[in-house]
């Protein structure tokens, strides 16, 4: 500012001043030049009454030209009832308002005019959720929090310069949260000049260092923050994951240095580029991000939504970019980074179960996972054995919210052709524990008990018993799922040991419950099973040993005594042992007419 300008200075004139309502709102206003004795002159400011008048030295950095700081003031006085404002309340929180009524009033001794207004901390759209004594609805503060403010007070300032984008959710947990958020009311005083914009400001509360103030700005105005958003848009993604992160991370970790006006303008691209960065890197970069990675990268943007959005806006952010890219790092080509992806996904099932999300409903989270093929991820062509011993939480958050249909349960059993795979998915099914009544139970149910013989393990009779155990049990139901089983334990085509099992887990499903009403039927069933299984063995056994004794009669045994007696005993021996192995699992069918 040049001194011949200061000292021209006279009465009458206009000139920007800066003005201090609170100890933390300090910021420039209009004036005009009320008085100069020497080199000491009395402003006063638009709209205030005199005790606002300010007296201070010409040479003083508090007063320059006017409109060099404020643009002038005459969006003030264009200011009407329903006109939208930015507005500072008593607890030092930008928000969003509406101006209600205007009034004029004499103050002072030298009775000047001033304006005030009458301020709702509100803002009247069709998506509020509330209504007002005229039934507008409105998103904000009740009309008990309005007030009268003085048109030209600092506390009020052009919509959007300073509140938090977008409309804001009043509840507890918000505002404990908002009281956590910086306070950078005072930012108005370092407003941008023409050809020097201001990056950076110092922090009493957070850091003093004019240094890094001075660095930052000087950085700032060679284009550097500009460069940064060139180098995360571009379009051919020859940019590393790491060079990304260092970029991203030193705004991140600086994030209370910025200026209010510049972190309102930069930090929406920032927050764009970044996502659409990480959404769109290439594969070969994605092996690189790891979970520390990650969480830096989300604890930066978190910092750096909070200088701009509301609570609730950063949160759905927040979460929409963790769920895409733990989406996509599940569908990499590198298996510790799907693994770390799929891990991701379960937290974000476990966080919309108990409510903690805020913008992620149970609807929303089915379709992303069906247009984003996460079950077909899961057990598809791409399946691992680690990613399936891992899948229960999806499965179980599917189920529970009843949005696991048909064509799902048809597709992982499409996919789950070899042993392996059919194991584990067996495997996951018990874990989830499907109850009796539901559909999913019924559809394994029904596949296993049409299985192949070497498609059937102990994993497969476990998903039919396991959820008998569960309460709420219903004997209609109970007896459906037992005798699947019990056809199981009669088939005569599965191993004796599979086949045993299955019977001992048949015997304590029917044992556990009165089925007086349906006593005939189960019995009838048994008999029937029993007496087949027992033909069918012994009728086996026979044919084998009279095979074996025709062998041996039609051949001229020229052996000498002793080993045709050993291999006479060794056939007895055989046939002995035959028996017993039968033996072994007759009792174990007749002990089920005592438990009938």
């Amino acid at each position: 500012m040049e001194p011949s300008w200061r000292q021209e200075l006279k009465k009458g004139m206009r000139v920007d001043v800066v003005k201090v309502e609170q100890p933390t709102l300090v910021g420039w206003t209009t004036g005009t030049v009320e008085d100069r004795a020497n080199d000491l002159i009395r402003i006063s400011c638009d709209g205030e009454s005199d005790s606002s008048d300010r007296t201070m030295n010409i040479n003083s950095h508090e007063v320059a030209p006017y409109g060099l700081y404020t643009g002038g003031a005459d969006w003030r006085k264009a200011l009407v009832p329903d006109s939208r404002v930015d507005c500072l309340d008593s607890s030092g929180t930008w928000y969003a308002s509406t101006v209600l009524e205007v009034k004029p009033v004499v103050e002072g001794r030298g009775n000047r005019d001033v304006t005030m207004l009458k301020i709702g901390y509100r803002t009247y759209t069709q998506e509020g959720t509330k209504k007002d004594s005229q039934g507008r609805t409105y998103t904000g503060w009740s009309g008990q929090f309005d007030e009268w403010i003085s048109a030209a007070s600092l506390r009020i300032q052009r919509l959007g310069s300073l509140a938090r984008l977008g409309a804001f959710k009043c509840n507890k947990t918000e505002d404990e949260d908002d009281k956590k958020s910086l306070q950078d009311a005072s930012d108005v005083l370092l407003n941008s000049l023409p050809k020097k914009t201001v990056h950076a400001v110092p922090r009493a509360e957070k850091s003093k260092c004019m240094t890094l103030v001075e660095l930052l700005n000087t950085f700032g105005r060679a284009g550097g923050f500009e460069a940064i958003l060139s180098r995360l848009k571009d379009p051919s993604r020859t940019l590393t994951v790491e060079l990304a992160f260092y970029y991203f991370d030193i705004i991140g970790q600086m994030w209370y240095m910025f200026h209010r006006g510049f972190a309102q303008r930069y930090f929406p691209r920032l927050q764009a580029a970044i996502v659409g960065y990480f959404e769109s890197v290439p594969d070969v970069e994605v092996r690189k991000i790891q979970k520390e990675l990650f969480d830096a990268v989300s604890k930066d943007l978190e910092n750096v939504l909070r200088r701009v959005y509301t609570v609730l806006e950063r949160h759905s952010i927040q979460e929409h970019f963790d769920l895409s890219m733990n989406t996509r790092l599940l569908k990499s080509g590198y298996l510790q980074r799907r693994i770390q992806g799929l891990k991701g996904v379960n937290d974000v099932c476990k966080s919309v179960k108990m409510g903690v999300t805020r913008s992620i409903s149970p609807e929303f989270l089915a379709d992303w996972f069906t247009s984003h093929s996460v079950l077909e991820e899961l057990f598809g062509p791409r399946r691992h054995q680690q990613l399936l011993q891992r899948s229960g939480t999806v499965l179980k958050f599917l189920y529970e919210n009843r949005l696991l249909q048909q064509k799902d349960l048809e597709a992982m059993w499409e996919y789950s052709k070899d042993e392996q795979t059919r194991q584990d998915l067996f495997k996951v099914v018990c874990e989830v524990g499907f109850p009796l009544h539901s559909s999913e139970l019924e559809f394994f149910a029904t596949r296993i008990e049409a299985s192949k013989p070497d498609e059937l393990s102990e994993e497969a009779l476990d998903v039919i018993y396991e959820p008998s155990r569960y309460p709420h049990k219903t004997v209609e139901q109970l007896l459906k799922f037992a005798v699947v089983m019990c056809k199981v334990a009669f088939r005569d085509d599965i191993p004796p040991l599979l086949a045993e099992k299955a019977l001992t887990k048949y015997a304590e499903m029917i044992s556990s419950l009165d089925f007086t009403p349906h006593k005939k039927a189960v019995l009838e069933h048994c008999i029937v099973g029993l007496l087949k299984a027992v033909l069918h063995c012994w009728q086996k056994r026979a044919v084998e040993l009279t095979r074996d004794a025709g062998t041996e009669t039609d051949k001229e045994d020229r052996r000498p005594i002793r080993h045709r007696k050993r291999a006479s005993y060794n056939m007895l021996h055989k046939g002995q042992r035959a028996r017993r192995a039968d033996h072994r699992i007759l009792p174990s069918r007749c002990l089920l007419l005592g438990i009938v």
